[in-house]
């Protein structure tokens, strides 16, 4: 448990996820050279914004007018839960840094201490039952007891009673990255939009007025599987089969809600003329192609929001895949067959050029991008290895403008109102470099 906080200079205003300047604030907290004791932040409160971070379950200070100072500390709310999390979890017990950090003089200088409200609050969560916070108040128990239960067209989720005011929900498909939000008024929450034959993981939070429990821990569960029907001796699942509607792509929307689903789409406008965009029949390793450059990209920038086909798209948009002018591209009824761009066959299907995108990525992964291996990674009909250098090119994009930038891709990627925003942004990154900010 500590008994002190972290200071730090902000580059702008004070505030969560705001880019600091590198060096604590040893003005305010001169004491002890800008790492304050909680005495010490209590003694500045009134320079500070108090904040609360429902994510973490800590407190934050910003500084008020034009000090430009951020403070991660714990209070009595926070240290009760820890402690209630300890208690909860048989675990041993706690250990301190520093206990005299927590000595609230009568007044500073006077050597009396008044009290010792962070001890105080360890001593009555741990030697009294139930869960409590500083001063007694009932803290927000942690739901338990996540149970689905499954109808024909339903999946209704319920957990333990604790008495909150109304509850979070946070779930998601297992495999995905990116958490989807809800509230519950009751313990229990019903979705009828789940997709069938899948895993699904949820956690539950529970709001007691201006206090919240931490997330129960992640309950996995499985929809119904797809419907089937019998005949005969056997029975045999029900596929839909057809293909998916046609979707079109334009210079304002690279993709539309939902995915090509890697079969059928058509793409308006590249280069003037518009194309029907099917995997190709003989070339059924793009798809996995795709599939791994994007779950590559996903895995490292923390976000669901790239579909596999973008990578797809963009080959489309690069080059028709010119890259190989032997893959069977489309049915030969197909109104808008492919229109060969021959002449990109030497930087490949995404045009990562030799000298300078090339030349990009040898320098920030010489180890799987050589010098001289151009031809082999990218040109000529290496589309595998071009999708996974692409993906590449996009990580080393979002890492740059988080690092140096100050920019915070999980947020953006995950709020952002436009549902193409990922896709958007990562165009601007391929086909303007690494030097363009999306801050504005």
């Amino acid at each position: 448990m500590a008994f002190y906080g972290r200071s730090a200079k902000t580059v702008g205003n004070p505030g969560l996820h705001v880019a600091s300047t590198g060096t604590a604030d040893n003005i305010t907290f001169q004491l002890d050279d800008g790492t304050p004791s909680y005495y010490n932040i209590m003694a500045n409160m009134s320079l500070f914004g108090n904040n609360w971070d429902n994510t973490a379950q800590v407190p934050y200070l910003t500084g008020n007018g034009t000090l430009k100072t951020f403070v991660s500390y714990d209070n009595k709310q926070s240290i009760a839960l820890k402690a209630n999390y300890i208690k909860n979890n048989n675990l041993r017990g706690a250990i301190i840094w520093e206990i005299t950090g927590d000595y609230l003089e009568t007044s500073v200088g006077s050597g009396i201490i008044a009290g010792t409200p962070l001890a105080d609050t360890l001593n009555q969560v741990f030697c009294n039952a139930g869960n409590t916070s500083g001063g007694g108040t009932t803290v927000c128990s942690i739901p338990t007891n996540i149970i689905a239960t499954q109808t024909a067209t339903n999946t209704q989720v319920t957990w333990s009673n604790t008495g909150a005011n109304s509850y979070n929900l946070q779930y998601k498909i297992s495999t995905a990255s990116t958490w989807t939000s809800l509230s519950a008024a009751t313990n229990s929450y019903t979705f009828s939009n789940l997709t069938c034959g899948t895993n699904y993981d949820i956690k539950v939070q529970g709001i007691c007025g201006n206090l919240t429990s931490a997330y129960s821990n992640v309950t996995t569960f499985s929809t119904n599987a797809c419907s089937t029907s019998g005949g005969g001796g056997g029975s045999t699942t029900t596929i839909n089969c057809s293909a998916p509607n046609t979707f079109y792509f334009d210079s304002l929307n690279y993709i539309p809600m939902g995915e090509i689903k890697i079969g059928q789409g058509r793409i308006h406008a590249v280069w003037g003329v518009s194309v029907d965009a099917y995997i190709p029949t003989n070339r059924m390793n793009w798809a996995i192609a795709n599939a791994h450059a994007a779950h590559l990209f996903r895995n490292i920038a923390k976000t669901d929001k790239i579909p596999a086909d973008f990578y797809f798209a963009t080959a489309f948009k690069e080059s028709f895949c010119g890259c190989d002018a032997t893959i069977q591209a489309a049915p030969a009824n197909s109104p808008f067959p492919f229109t060969y761009q021959s002449s990109s066959l030497g930087d490949g299907c995404f045009q990562i050029e030799n000298l300078s995108a090339y030349g990009e990525l040898t320098n920030m992964y010489p180890q799987r991008f050589p010098v001289g291996q151009h031809s082999n990674l990218i040109g000529n009909h290496n589309y595998e290895t071009a999708a996974l250098s692409k993906a590449y090119y996009d990580i080393f994009s979002v890492k740059y403008w988080e690092v140096s930038k100050g920019w915070n891709p999980k947020d953006f990627f995950n709020n952002a109102t436009d549902p193409n925003a990922a896709i958007k942004l990562m165009a601007v990154a391929y086909n303007r470099g690494l030097w363009y900010t999306p801050l504005g």
